[in-house]
Protein backbone atom coordinates (compact mmCIF):
# COMPACT_ATOMS: atom_id res chain seq x y z
CA UNK A 1 0.00 0.00 0.00
CA UNK A 2 1.36 3.69 -0.81
CA UNK A 3 0.91 6.54 1.15
CA UNK A 4 0.29 9.66 -0.82
CA UNK A 5 3.00 12.33 -0.75
CA UNK A 6 -0.23 14.87 1.34
CA UNK A 7 -0.78 12.15 3.70
CA UNK A 8 2.68 11.67 4.71
CA UNK A 9 3.01 15.34 4.85
CA UNK A 10 0.82 15.82 6.93
CA UNK A 11 1.80 12.91 9.75
CA UNK A 12 5.25 14.19 9.60
CA UNK A 13 3.38 17.68 10.19
CA UNK A 14 1.79 15.89 13.19
CA UNK A 15 4.79 14.46 14.76
CA UNK A 16 7.09 17.41 14.27
CA UNK A 17 4.36 19.19 15.95
CA UNK A 18 3.77 16.72 18.76
CA UNK A 19 7.72 16.70 19.80
CA UNK A 20 7.67 20.50 19.68
CA UNK A 21 4.83 20.39 22.11
CA UNK A 22 6.41 18.26 24.73
CA UNK A 23 10.09 20.14 24.24
CA UNK A 24 7.95 23.54 25.09
CA UNK A 25 6.24 21.45 28.07
CA UNK A 26 9.22 20.33 29.49
CA UNK A 27 11.13 24.21 29.22
CA UNK A 28 8.02 25.67 30.94
CA UNK A 29 7.93 22.95 33.58
CA UNK A 30 11.83 23.46 34.44
CA UNK A 31 11.67 27.20 34.62
CA UNK A 32 8.81 26.35 37.41
CA UNK A 33 10.99 24.30 38.90
CA UNK A 34 13.99 26.66 39.16
CA UNK A 35 11.67 29.28 40.58
CA UNK A 36 10.50 26.63 43.30
CA UNK A 37 14.51 26.17 44.19
CA UNK A 38 15.67 29.27 44.05
CA UNK A 39 12.50 30.39 46.58
CA UNK A 40 13.52 27.06 48.60
CA UNK A 41 17.26 28.57 48.67
CA UNK A 42 16.31 32.55 49.96
CA UNK A 43 14.00 30.34 52.88
CA UNK A 44 16.59 28.29 53.98
CA UNK A 45 18.96 31.69 53.78
CA UNK A 46 16.52 33.58 55.49
CA UNK A 47 15.76 30.98 57.97
CA UNK A 48 19.68 30.46 58.97
CA UNK A 49 20.03 33.91 59.43
CA UNK A 50 17.39 34.09 61.85
CA UNK A 51 18.63 31.27 63.73
CA UNK A 52 22.17 30.57 63.28
CA UNK A 53 24.72 33.37 65.17
CA UNK A 54 27.31 35.10 62.91
CA UNK A 55 29.11 35.09 65.36
CA UNK A 56 31.45 31.71 66.21
CA UNK A 57 33.39 31.61 69.52
CA UNK A 58 36.33 29.41 68.96
CA UNK A 59 37.83 27.87 72.80
CA UNK A 60 40.89 29.00 74.28
CA UNK A 61 41.78 25.87 75.64
CA UNK A 62 42.00 22.74 73.39
CA UNK A 63 41.81 18.69 74.13
CA UNK A 64 43.65 16.38 71.68
CA UNK A 65 42.25 12.63 72.27
CA UNK A 66 41.49 9.74 70.05
CA UNK A 67 38.70 9.89 68.00
CA UNK A 68 37.71 7.25 65.78
CA UNK A 69 40.49 5.67 65.56
CA UNK A 70 42.30 9.05 64.76
CA UNK A 71 43.40 12.33 66.10
CA UNK A 72 40.73 14.37 67.39
CA UNK A 73 40.56 17.94 68.70
CA UNK A 74 38.21 19.00 71.52
CA UNK A 75 37.12 21.92 72.81
CA UNK A 76 37.04 22.31 76.74
CA UNK A 77 33.41 21.56 77.27
CA UNK A 78 34.19 17.94 75.31
CA UNK A 79 32.63 18.88 71.87
CA UNK A 80 34.27 17.69 69.08
CA UNK A 81 36.00 20.34 66.48
CA UNK A 82 37.74 18.59 64.18
CA UNK A 83 39.91 15.58 63.50
CA UNK A 84 43.15 15.15 61.79
CA UNK A 85 43.68 12.32 59.65
CA UNK A 86 46.53 10.40 61.72
CA UNK A 87 45.64 7.42 62.21
CA UNK A 88 46.65 6.47 65.95
CA UNK A 89 47.47 2.87 65.05
CA UNK A 90 50.76 4.32 63.11
CA UNK A 91 51.61 6.38 65.97
CA UNK A 92 54.49 4.44 68.59
CA UNK A 93 53.16 2.89 71.35
CA UNK A 94 54.13 5.80 73.96
CA UNK A 95 52.65 8.44 71.84
CA UNK A 96 49.75 6.27 71.54
CA UNK A 97 49.09 6.42 74.97
CA UNK A 98 49.44 9.95 75.40
CA UNK A 99 46.60 10.60 72.99
CA UNK A 100 44.06 8.27 74.55
CA UNK A 101 44.51 9.73 78.06
CA UNK A 102 44.57 13.56 76.04
CA UNK A 103 47.10 16.27 75.38
CA UNK A 104 45.87 19.76 77.08
CA UNK A 105 46.42 22.28 75.16
CA UNK A 106 46.62 25.85 76.73
CA UNK A 107 45.96 28.02 73.19
CA UNK A 108 46.18 27.67 69.41
CA UNK A 109 49.65 27.97 69.23
CA UNK A 110 50.14 25.54 72.01
CA UNK A 111 47.88 22.63 70.02
CA UNK A 112 49.05 23.41 66.42
CA UNK A 113 52.32 22.62 67.63
CA UNK A 114 51.41 19.41 68.94
CA UNK A 115 49.31 18.69 66.23
CA UNK A 116 52.55 19.41 63.90
CA UNK A 117 54.32 16.93 66.00
CA UNK A 118 52.02 14.18 64.81
CA UNK A 119 51.46 15.23 61.35
CA UNK A 120 53.47 13.77 58.80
Amino acid sequence: MKISYYLARRILFTIITSISLIAIGAAISSVAALDRYEALIKEMQELDSKYVSVETHEPSSFWVREHDGVIGVFGVDGELLYTVEVYIKTLPQKDRQLIRDGIFAKDKSQLLEILGDYHA
